[in-house]
């Protein structure tokens, strides 16, 4: 809610201090208070399909060596199946047990995906094989353009690195293929 304030202006011209300080100070409070309401709570990504799964009686969860983001997502995703499909399951229970294989930044991933956003282990483990490109992507996101440029110079510097290390490397071998040149004429 925006309202209208009376600023006030001494003789002179100027704000005082006290109110900038004072007006600063409601703007961080309400900024604060906006971003604990929007706190965005959990959900489960799976469809209500999903959820109403049961699992069977006698079913006994696989004990999984647990993926923490590092690594090849797609060797994990095998393995994960594989330890499943020893224990008789199918699709959707692969999708219920596969949070529990899941820690650090690998389990972020999971509890950023949308409400609803998978109805199948196929959708699940596809998106999951992708995991580490959105983390990419999602750290690169400038807030301000400072910041971009800034990102975009270290970007470039490190490139830049990179190719001079490269150059560096190709003229040595250069040289040494001169020397030998040299050494057999």
């Amino acid at each position: 809610m925006q309202y209208k304030q009376r600023i006030p202006i001494s003789t002179n011209g100027f704000v005082s201090v006290e109110h900038v300080k004072h007006t600063m100070n409601e703007a961080i409070a309400k900024t604060y208070e906006t971003r604990v309401q929007t706190f965005k709570s959990y959900v489960k990504p799976y469809t209500k399909r999903i959820e109403q799964f049961r699992m069977p009686e006698n079913y006994q969860p696989s004990k999984f060596q647990q993926f923490n983001g590092h690594g090849d997502p797609r060797q994990y995703i095998a393995y994960f199946v594989e330890r499943c499909n020893n224990a008789g399951t199918d699709g959707d229970l692969l999708v219920k047990q596969f949070v529990l294989s899941l820690k650090d930044t690998a389990f972020d991933w999971y509890i950023d995906l949308e409400a609803n956003s998978v109805d199948s282990w196929v959708e699940l483990s596809i998106q999951g094989m992708h995991w580490e490109l959105c983390y990419i992507l999602q750290a690169i996101k400038p807030k301000t353009f400072g910041e971009l440029v800034t990102r975009a110079h270290g970007i470039e510097m490190s490139f830049n690195c990179k190719e001079d290390e490269y150059l560096v490397d190709a003229s040595e071998d250069d040289d040494d293929d001169d020397d030998d040149d040299d050494a057999t004429l």
